[in-house]
């Protein structure tokens, strides 16, 4: 069960990095980073379910817990780097729309205008969508690393495991913790008071 629980906590570790440490890896090479992760985690799950275990049950219920909460979280942060490719490229056509329309606006066809400033609103409104996509993506995988988290300390104590992805989830949490609203002050967090 230990090298189980090692090998997913590599791999919360290795998908998390990607999100919090600068890269050059592009999109394509996270989805198959993240695809081979959920693969691995998956072979060893169902090695841990096809064993027949009388006396370590509980371990293996752990073990396969936290294996199920590092998957959700790897979907998380496969969900929120989708999220972040639509963002970008809805921008970029709102971008390409605003120049349209601003050099329909030179023209001398009203109607030229009007298509420009239409095609415009709509690429705003999906770039609009996308960014709420993109915020309802990051609260999601927020509440995945949360869990992830509690599981991996709980596996980490079980099986007295050295290899902890505690560092990494902390850092993503971090990274995708939700922005304060305007006009509020951050919370002082305990760091800050000393």
């Amino acid at each position: 069960m230990r090298p189980a629980v090692n090998l997913t906590s590599a791999y919360v570790s290795q998908v998390l990095q990607a999100d919090t440490k600068p890269s050059s890896m592009t999109f394509g090479e996270f989805f198959s980073k993240t695809n081979q992760a959920l693969e691995e985690i998956d072979k060893k799950e169902i090695e841990l379910k096809s064993q027949d275990i009388k006396y370590a049950v509980d371990e293996r219920a752990t073990a396969l817990a936290y294996m199920a909460s590092a998957q959700e979280a790897i979907r998380g942060e496969s969900a929120l780097y989708h999220k972040k490719s639509d963002v970008k490229f809805a921008f970029s056509q709102t971008d390409d729309a605003i120049a349209e329309m601003t050099s329909a606006s030179t023209s001398d066809n009203p109607y030229s205008f009007k298509y420009a400033r239409e095609r415009a609103d709509k690429a705003l409104e999906r770039a609009k969508k996308s960014a709420s996509e993109l915020t309802d993506a990051q609260n999601d995988l927020v509440t995945s690393l949360k869990a992830v988290r509690a599981a991996s300390e709980n596996a980490t104590q079980t099986f007295a495991s050295k290899d902890t992805p505690a560092a990494d989830i902390d850092a993503a949490l971090k990274a995708n913790a939700p922005a304060p609203a305007s006009g509020t002050a951050a919370p002082k967090t305990a760091d800050a008071a000393h």
